[in-house]
C-alpha cells in the first residue's frame, strides 16, 4: 500500500513539474519588450549600416537599439540564422530601419531573444516555417595518419594573460603567438592567420569553421573525438591577395592537426518566409 501511495506521489510530483515547465516556457513565448520603436533609417552617406547593442549581458541591459538595419539582418540576428539558412528577398536588404526597444529589468538571454522575435511577429506580422533542403556541405573526419591533438589538461593555477605587445612574425608571414595554451587568441597579417584554440572540442570547431569559406557552408562534426583539446593553426583567408600563397584552411587542418574536410550532400535545416510586411505596423 505504502509503494502504491509513494508511486502516486511521484507522479503528482512530475505532473506538476511538467505543469510548472510548460506555463514556464508558455511565458517565455509571450514575452515582449515594454517599449518599442521601429522607424525608417535616414539616409547616410557613409551605407554604414547593421550596427546593434544593448540588452542582457551587456553594459546596457535595459535598451536593445539596431541603427541602419535591413530586415533580413533583424532576422539573421534575432533567429540566430547562419547565411545558408536563410536567403532574404533583395527588397528586405533595401529598406533600413533604426530599432529602439525598452527591455524589462531582470530579464535572461532566453526571454531576450523571444522579445526580439515576437517583435517582428508583431511589427512585420512575420510568419515563416523550417525545411529541409539539400546543399553542399562539410564533414570533418579524422585523415589518415591520425589526429595530431593535444587533449586538455586543467592546469592548478590559470596565470595572467600575456603583455598585449606587437607579435613577431614567422619566416612564412605569419604571426607567432605567445606561449601558453591558456588564452585562445587570433591574430592576422595581411589575410595570413595564426589562431591558437585552447579547450576546443570538435563541435565547436566544425561551428567555427564554416564561417571561414565565402559563403559560408554548413559543417559537420564526423570526427568521433570527445574530448577538448589544444592545439594552433596557421592558414591563409582565401579572399585575401596573398602574393607568396600559403595553406588553405583546409589544407591547414589535415597537415597541421590531422583531420579532414570531406565533401558531402546534406539535408540542412532552413528558415522559409511564407509572409512579412514590408514596413512596420505604427508605434
Amino acid at each position: 500500500m505504502h509503494a502504491l501511495a509513494d508511486f502516486l506521489d511521484i507522479r503528482r510530483a512530475r505532473a506538476l513539474l511538467f505543469f510548472a515547465v510548460a506555463i514556464l516556457a508558455a511565458q517565455n513565448r509571450e514575452a515582449r519588450f515594454e517599449v518599442a520603436s521601429i522607424r525608417p533609417a535616414a539616409p547616410d552617406s557613409s551605407n554604414k549600416f547593421g550596427m546593434h547593442a544593448g540588452g542582457p549581458g551587456t553594459s546596457d541591459p535595459e535598451l536593445f537599439v539596431c541603427r541602419r538595419c535591413s530586415l533580413h539582418g533583424l532576422i539573421v540576428l534575432f533567429y540566430d540564422l547562419t547565411p545558408y539558412e536563410f536567403s532574404a528577398s533583395d527588397w528586405m536588404d533595401s529598406e533600413l530601419f533604426d530599432v529602439s526597444a525598452k527591455v524589462p529589468p531582470g530579464t535572461n538571454k532566453e526571454e531576450f531573444r523571444v522579445m526580439q522575435q515576437n517583435l517582428l511577429v508583431d511589427r512585420f506580422r512575420l510568419a515563416f516555417h523550417r525545411e529541409k533542403r539539400e546543399m553542399q556541405a562539410f564533414d570533418l573526419i579524422v585523415a589518415k595518419g591520425g589526429p595530431k591533438l593535444q587533449e586538455t589538461t586543467a592546469p592548478a593555477e590559470l596565470p595572467a594573460p600575456p603583455p598585449k605587445r606587437p607579435l613577431r612574425l614567422d619566416g612564412d608571414g605569419f604571426p607567432i603567438l605567445p606561449p601558453g595554451r591558456e588564452w585562445a587568441m587570433r591574430s592576422s597579417q595581411e589575410g595570413r592567420v595564426s589562431e591558437r584554440f585552447a579547450s576546443e572540442t570538435m563541435g565547436e570547431f566544425a561551428m567555427m569553421i564554416r564561417f571561414l569559406f565565402q559563403p559560408a557552408v554548413p559543417v559537420f562534426d564526423e570526427t568521433g573525438l570527445n574530448g577538448s583539446y589544444d592545439f594552433t593553426l596557421h592558414w591563409v583567408f582565401i579572399w585575401a591577395p596573398v602574393e607568396s600563397g600559403g595553406p588553405s584552411i583546409s589544407e591547414a587542418i589535415e597537415k597541421q592537426i590531422g583531420l579532414k574536410l570531406q565533401p558531402k550532400k546534406r539535408a540542412v535545416d532552413v528558415f522559409v518566409i511564407d509572409h512579412i510586411d514590408k514596413a512596420p505596423s505604427e508605434n
